[in-house]
């Protein structure tokens, strides 16, 4: 409520008061200054067993994990919403409906996984107007409801988070269709749930306790100051990683970079560092040629079967190269400059990827021509010769009066509506192709 940094703080709190079994809030206020904070401690909501915890042995148990996964991507991405918007009092659970959130589909289709849900989060209710099923959040505003909230977000992502994390280099569990839909569903939730990576979504227990000791207690050791401290560098090793940096630029990104004719405003770091301002400088020259290699290849390099690791390890070890810099620096020229220019950065990496995987995701190209108007999903190709009637359903999707007409066709016959033996296998027939291109054009017209 009240952030005071550089102080040590004292709570006129006992430990005898604090309800650790069944949460509460706390409101500490510090006794020599205005520090303030309030605590709320909610216990868990149970959201973890949202899915079956591994081992997934046969193929009907991959596909049920992977179908719930999906339904909780789809679960994380409602229920953000009102973590966003805490005036916001309904969500649609259908897709086509106005204001609906990403992948609700996927989540509307399994109805255990939001059952499950709605059984443990008893803030929410399910409410059907005009025909048309919403998610209800009873007195948003309220503290309770938004503490609730945020642990549901929470406990979601983790879940999200411990499957992905577990199946990451477990492929062999996949048949070729389930690698196909495993590897499509890694590349949008790594561009928004899991933005950078796994690894990038949380902090070990040490760190995390020192960050939280930090925020109540006072000052101390920041977790990445001591982490650098730790590292033990002299001046000699920090020579050393400028001297790597320096080489792994010139053998492998200024040759690259050179070739697509992309050197015109950019200068090689300099190890010289007889002013301040030396650290500063290779740090902006270095992260500008990084930079400019992520907007001009690595980001597609990394996202294609070249890149070994995977995209996510590649977003990874992107942002490892563009810092790899930053604790030498410190070291060997440290200043007020260098400390900006890091920060300065980090904050453009983000926005940097963030653009880079929004317009990967809209179907933009590197000329700028969005190849993806209406940001539609794409189909899977799974293999067996089916690329070409996936191209041909793709073409048909296209023509926006056609593909308008099967959305909004009705069905071709019912069981009980009558019709003549003969007639009987050609609308039977119909009704299923009909019908089966009406559900594949309406998942294809929501990402």
């Amino acid at each position: 409520k009240n952030f005071i940094p550089g102080q040590v703080h004292e709570y006129d709190v006992s430990l005898d008061s604090v309800n650790l079994k069944d949460g509460g809030v706390h409101n500490l206020r510090c006794k020599r200054c205005t520090h303030d904070l309030q605590v709320k401690r909610i216990p868990k909501l149970g959201l973890l067993g949202l899915i079956q915890p591994p081992p997934w042995g046969t193929a009907h148990e991959v596909d049920v994990m992977l179908r719930k996964l999906q339904a909780a991507a789809g679960l994380f991405y409602l229920v953000r919403e009102f973590v966003r918007d805490p005036t916001r009092e309904e969500a649609p659970l259908v897709a086509s409906a106005p204001g609906a959130t990403r992948d609700v589909a996927k989540l509307s289709a399994d109805s255990e996984v939001l059952n499950m849900f709605l059984d443990r989060c008893n803030i929410f209710a399910r409410a059907v107007d005009s025909q048309s099923p919403k998610l209800r959040l009873h007195e948003c505003a309220k503290p309770r409801t938004r503490g609730i909230l945020l642990k549901a977000v929470l406990e979601i992502k983790m879940l999200i988070l411990v499957v992905v994390e577990h199946l990451q280099g477990e492929e062999g569990v996949f048949n070729s269709r389930q690698l196909q839909e495993w590897t499509n569903f890694q590349i949008e939730i790594h561009e928004d749930c899991l933005k950078g990576g796994v690894e990038a979504q949380y902090k070990t227990n040490e760190p995390s306790w020192e960050s939280l000791k930090a925020l109540v207690c006072g000052p101390g050791e920041h977790p990445e100051a001591k982490k650098d401290v730790e590292a033990h560098l002299t001046a000699a090793g920090a020579q050393k990683v400028l001297n790597e940096c320096l080489s792994n630029i010139n053998k492998t990104v200024w040759p690259r970079l050179q070739q697509k004719s992309q050197l015109a405003d950019l200068k090689l770091p300099s190890l010289d560092f007889s002013s301040a301002a030396g650290g500063a400088e290779f740090k902006l020259r270095h992260s500008c040629i990084w930079m400019r290699a992520v907007e001009t290849y690595l980001f597609d390099l990394v996202h294609s079967s070249q890149y070994p690791k995977g995209f996510p390890h590649g977003i990874a070890d992107i942002r490892k190269q563009v810092s790899r810099p930053d604790l030498a620096l410190k070291v060997l020229c440290p200043s007020i400059a260098l400390d900006k220019a890091v920060k300065n950065s980090q904050a453009e990496l983000d926005t940097l990827l963030a653009e880079k995987a929004e317009r990967r995701r809209s179907g933009v190209g590197t000329d700028g021509i969005n190849f993806n108007p209406r940001n539609s999903t794409g189909m899977v190709n799974p293999g067996e010769n089916l690329c070409a009637s996936n191209a041909l359903l793709q073409l048909l999707f296209s023509v926006q009066p056609f593909a308008a007409a099967v959305l909004d066709a009705p069905e071709l016959m019912t069981k009980d509506e009558p019709s003549s033996p003969s007639s009987r296998p050609l609308q039977g027939d119909a009704g299923q192709l009909v019908g089966g291109l009406r559900r594949l054009f309406s998942e294809m017209s929501h990402p």
